[in-house]
């Protein structure tokens, strides 16, 4: 007997188009304002009920030998629909982590959507977006949304 789970409250559903970027380009900043991370894609979706399943897999460095405090925010359209906060700890400045973020939004509209991330540093130290070692770009991070109807 096949058992129904539950995902955020939603038992019974099925999903619709899903929109992915590979973002392959080495990013860095060590600016405490948000600014955009290059993670950037828009989705239609079908119904005013649906939601979109924002995820993102984002290959994160820092060239600070200690704990980084890293900041993202993800916008949709201009408006801020979630904040998430990390540390990275690192034993050397070129020790890289996979950050995996989640978010379901109910955006209520069939028209395009366009979903981003923002990111800033807590400190003057640089975080760094596909930098894995020491080779700039060694590394792929992910956004993806997915409809669920």
């Amino acid at each position: 007997m096949a058992a129904t789970v539950p995902f955020n409250g939603l038992t019974n559903f099925k999903t619709g188009m899903t929109v992915q970027q590979v973002y392959n380009t080495f990013t860095q900043t060590n600016s405490t304002s948000h600014s955009d991370s290059g993670l950037t894609l828009a989705i239609t979706p079908q119904t005013t009920s649906s939601k979109v399943l924002c995820t993102a897999m984002i290959q994160c460095n820092t060239n600070n030998n200690s704990a980084q405090g890293i900041h993202f925010k993800l916008l949709r359209g201009s408006t801020e629909i979630e904040e998430f906060e990390m540390q990275l700890h690192t034993v050397q400045s070129q020790t890289g982590v996979a950050t995996a973020l989640s978010f379901l939004d109910s955006p209520s509209t069939t028209s395009a959507t366009t979903y981003k991330l923002t990111w800033a540093a807590n400190s003057a130290a640089y975080v760094r977006i596909n930098n894995y070692s020491s080779d700039a770009g060694d590394s792929v991070s992910t956004f993806t949304l997915t409809e669920i109807v």
